[in-house]
C-alpha cells in the first residue's frame, strides 16, 4: 500500500509546486507576463502529467498518457493565454486599480484550473477503467 501511494504523494507535491512556480514566475517576469505565466505552467503541468504517467502500467500506455497530458495542457495554457492577454486591455479601461499582478494572479489561477480540470479527466477515465465495471 505505501509503495503504491508513493507516486501520488510525489506527483501530487509536484502539482503544488508547479502551481507556485507559475505564479511565482508570472509575479518576476515585465509586461507579458500573464501569457508567459500561463504558458510555463502548463509545461509544469505537463511534467507533472509525465511523472504521473510513468508509474502507469505498460510502456505503450504509458507512453500514450504522457504525450495527451504534455500537448492538452500546453494547448489550453496557450488558449486561456490569449484570451486572458486580450481581455487585459479592456479591463483596465474600466477598473483602473486593476494591477498587472492581480491580473497575473487571476491568469495563472485560470490556467491552473484549465489544467487541473484535464488532469481530473484523465485520473477518473482511468479509475473508472481500472474498476473494470462488466
Amino acid at each position: 500500500m505505501v509503495l503504491r501511494l508513493k507516486p501520488v504523494l510525489i506527483s501530487t507535491a509536484f502539482l503544488f509546486l508547479a502551481w507556485a512556480a507559475a505564479i511565482l514566475f508570472g509575479f518576476s517576469v515585465a509586461e507579458d507576463a500573464g501569457g508567459l505565466c500561463t504558458i510555463y505552467g502548463s509545461f509544469l503541468f505537463a511534467l507533472y502529467g509525465l511523472t504521473v504517467s510513468v508509474w502507469q502500467p505498460g510502456v505503450k500506455r504509458a507512453l500514450m498518457f504522457a504525450s495527451l497530458t504534455a500537448v492538452l495542457p500546453v494547448c489550453a495554457g496557450i488558449a486561456v493565454s490569449l484570451v486572458t492577454y486580450n481581455a487585459w486591455y479592456d479591463t483596465v479601461d474600466y477598473y483602473p486599480g486593476f494591477t498587472e499582478q492581480i491580473y497575473m494572479v487571476f491568469a495563472s489561477l485560470l490556467d491552473i484550473s484549465v489544467v487541473s480540470a484535464v488532469l481530473l479527466l484523465k485520473g477518473l477515465l482511468w479509475i473508472w477503467r481500472k474498476l473494470d465495471f462488466q
